[in-house]
């Protein structure tokens, strides 16, 4: 989902190849409330989350016209494709290249999305255990349909499948596929104290090169509340660290760790439009409690476990009331395959009516990959159809 200046999600002008980011509301009790411009910090395509028609986790409807600008976005790949200097230069950061003692544990995560052939997002993450396991953000890795993962220390790339989620987190638990040995970073459950110094270690801008923004604690309990470009809420995330280091997209998921290298937190997002860049981190207990969740497979609350159900349509710009009017359906997909297609109005699941798409999004949710469930639905003609789709597994 990149937040830079919650994927989470973009960095602010003069930065021209990325899509205008959200507007934030930043609450800082009991002080008056005061208004941030906020972004996630999954660079590339991840800024889709923020302005996009992405409609939950069951549904997954995509705005054909947020698409069409997210590929526009020239996304750095791993592989040192430009060298620190110029990162730091062209973006005015206060960095320097992460040493090889701040990469142990540090993956870079890149994801393909929504099967568009080019939209793709760029994060970072920490491994959690010797066999793979993978915290980032859920913005980074939301929507992918494959997701690949380098552990920086060692310079190997495993594909990688997604455990669980919580959106309300930002939080995500990955898996690499058939990694063993792997290095462990160090985690600290405590909250650091205002004004201790800290280090953020990430992918920033998604060049793939790792690269360490130090800073110091600024307070702590932060709330933020994140809306697309559109003005639609996005999500609302509680008591984050908040620290003036210098992350940007591509940071999204990385650790935020102290002066001992222990991680006390997720880096998650950032302000933009100043000359001063404050971060975000989601702190690691709250992370961990999460992962704990994942792994007994406690799939309550706002936790989701495993792969989601999956239709295959995307959303028309433009809804009324009374049904969800589809601009199309992704090839081979439950929807395709029914033959839904651009116009349709979808007016009830399982004889449930749906007059608008949170109600949808609510009737697809209560739903497995493989569940066989009935659409009831009218074309442009007026013409009513039921037809019988069997949902697959859907992006992240």
């Amino acid at each position: 989902m990149t937040i830079e200046p919650p994927s989470g999600l973009v960095p602010p002008e003069p930065r021209p190849q990325f899509v205008p980011h959200p507007q934030v509301v930043v609450p800082e009790p009991p002080r008056p409330m005061r208004r941030r411009t906020i972004v996630a910090l999954a660079a590339g395509a991840a800024l889709l989350l923020t302005g996009s028609g992405i409609l939950g986790q069951a549904l997954w409807v995509i705005n054909d016209s947020s698409r069409a600008r997210s590929s526009e976005v020239d996304l750095g790949r791993p592989g040192h494709s430009l060298p620190l200097p110029q990162v730091a230069a062209e973006n005015d950061l206060d960095v320097t290249a992460a040493t090889p003692t701040e990469t142990i544990g540090v993956v870079t995560v890149l994801t393909d999305l929504y099967y568009d052939g080019q939209a793709q997002a760029a994060g970072t993450g920490s491994v959690l255990s010797s066999d793979g396991r993978v915290l980032t953000n859920n913005h980074v890795i939301e929507g992918s349909t494959s997701i690949e993962v380098t552990v920086e220390s060692t310079g190997e790339t495993y594909d990688a499948i997604v455990l669980g989620t919580d959106k309300t987190k930002d939080v995500a638990l990955l898996q690499l596929v058939d990694a063993t040995d792997l290095d462990t970073v160090e985690l600290d459950y405590d909250l650091p104290d205002i004004g201790d110094e800290v280090r953020s270690i990430g992918n920033a801008l998604g060049t793939g090169d790792l690269v360490t923004a130090t800073g110091d604690v600024v307070s702590l309990g932060e709330s933020l509340s994140i809306t697309d470009s559109y003005g639609n809420p996005y999500e609302d995330l509680e008591n984050l660290i908040e620290v003036d280091a210098d992350v940007v997209s591509g940071d999204s998921g990385g650790p935020l760790v102290d002066a001992e290298g222990e991680v006390i937190g997720m880096v998650t997002a950032a302000s933009s439009g100043g000359s001063n860049i404050t971060g975000f981190a989601v702190p690691t207990a709250d992370a961990m409690e999460v992962v704990e969740q994942i792994l007994d497979g406690d799939e309550s609350g706002t936790v989701n476990i495993g792969p989601t159900a999956f239709m295959g349509v995307t959303l028309a710009e433009q809804q009324e009331p009374g049904g969800v009017t589809i601009n199309g359906t992704f090839p081979d997909t439950p929807a395709d395959k029914a033959g839904l297609e651009e116009g349709d109005t979808i007016t009830a699941v399982d004889g449930v009516p749906v007059a608008t798409v949170d109600e949808l999004k609510a009737e697809i949710a209560k739903n497995e990959p493989g569940d066989v469930i009935e659409i009831t639905y009218t074309d442009a003609g007026g013409a009513t159809h039921v037809a019988e789709l069997t949902l697959t597994e859907g992006p992240a």
